[in-house]
């Protein structure tokens, strides 16, 4: 899956839990929030986020979610060579 498609996808998640879209998420993002953003990405993306990558410092941008997600989606199918 492309990195623009992932993006639009953790976009997408991120305004339908009821915030603002814009690449600094600190400022909206509590606890309720984080949650319900991680449950909804491993649905959308059918991965399971591990406890030890639930880093509210680096999962408070968009690029931050979109980057976990690659990198569990390239856990998930790796490409062989």
């Amino acid at each position: 899956m492309k990195m623009t498609d992932i993006r639009k996808k953790v976009e997408e998640i991120i305004y339908s839990v009821g915030m603002e879209v814009k690449e600094d998420l600190s400022d909206q993002l509590d606890s309720l929030s984080f949650v319900t953003i991680i449950v909804e990405i491993e649905q959308a993306f059918g991965i399971e986020v591990p406890d030890d990558r639930l880093d509210f410092t680096e999962l408070n941008t968009i690029s931050g979610f979109t980057s976990l997600v690659q990198q569990l989606l390239n856990q998930e199918n790796p490409i062989s060579t």
